[in-house]
């Protein structure tokens, strides 16, 4: 009986270790002492592992003319790794 205990709080132990179900959290990155204008959220995705921050920042270029900066970027993949997106936040500064 003692034995039967043990195995199955291994087991527990394996199993619940083992995998991870939640997203890590994330914490929002905006400018500290410059005052800016949110204009909106930006995506770039696809099949490629070239997403980076100048794509992102020519994609909001593109959606909106006057930004001058994306933050609070975020990375997400499937869970295969094959296809990867990135998510911001244009701003434009304001003088």
């Amino acid at each position: 009986m003692r034995k039967l205990k043990l195995i199955a709080l291994i087991s527990f132990v394996l199993l619940s270790t083992g995998c991870m179900t939640t997203p890590q959290t994330a914490q929002p990155v905006f400018p500290v002492g410059i005052r800016y204008e949110v204009l909106g959220r930006v995506t770039v995705g696809g099949g490629s592992k070239k997403n980076g921050y100048i794509k992102l920042i020519e994609e909001a270029q593109k959606k909106y003319p006057e930004s001058d900066d994306v933050v609070n970027i975020l990375v997400d993949r499937t869970r295969d790794g094959k296809r990867y997106a990135l998510t911001g936040i244009a701003i434009k500064y304001l003088k």
